[in-house]
This record gives structure tokens, sequence and C-alpha cells, in this order.
């Protein structure tokens, strides 16, 4: 079932590219691009079934951590030029957990390396 909703994503994902690349870029592109992404890329992980129960765990947060902070950050597009500078406390929140999730996504993909050289 997992598999499924993952391919039916990367299926969608791809013709979100040939839609911007045929009719040019929507307003948001960037939190779409990176949403599915990051979306795709957990539940491949949550997929698959030999992995132990604290790690499926852990995928479905990072699942719903992106998500909520993408679809944050696509609601307040519009009103964030108008802040100044005014940083509130769901921004902060918000931004630690994409922060987070994008660490967590780069050290099975690319290597523990990176991950470390981020955090340090």
């Amino acid at each position: 079932m997992l598999k499924r909703l993952s391919f039916a994503l990367a299926v969608l994902f791809c013709i979100f590219h040939c839609w911007t690349a045929m009719f040019g870029a929507a307003a948001g592109i960037g939190q779409i691009h990176l949403g599915l992404v990051l979306i795709i890329f957990f539940l491949d992980y949550l997929a698959q079934e030999d992995r132990k129960w604290y790690c499926r765990v852990m995928d479905a947060f990072f699942i719903l951590a992106s998500a909520g902070s993408l679809i944050y950050i696509m609601s307040i597009d519009k009103t964030i030029d108008l802040r100044s500078g005014m940083i509130y406390t769901y921004d902060i929140l918000f931004g630690v957990l994409l922060i987070i999730t994008l660490i967590e996504a780069t050290r099975p993909a690319v290597g523990k390396s990176l991950a470390i050289v981020v955090v340090c």
C-alpha cells in the first residue's frame, strides 16, 4: 500500500514538473518540490518491511513534520514579505522541524559525513 502511494506521488511529481516546464513556474514551486521529495523519500523508507518499529515511527513523524512545515510555509508565503523581519514562534518551530527533516533525509541518502558537517 505504501509503495503504491509512493509511486503515485512520484508520478504526480513528474506530472508537476512537466506542467511547470510547459506552462511556466507556479507560485510556491520550491515548497511543492521540497514537500513532494521529502514525503516520497520517507514513504519509501516507511514501506520497507525489514525496518525496526521505532524507525518506522520516526519515518512517519518525519512525513508529518515535512508536510506540516511545508504547508505552513505555503500558507504564510504571501504575508512573509509584509512582516519586515518579525519572527513568530511558529516560524521557528516549523523551520526547526524542516531543518531536522532535511538533515535526516540527507543522512541515509548521502551518508553520515554530510549530516555531521551540517550539524557542526
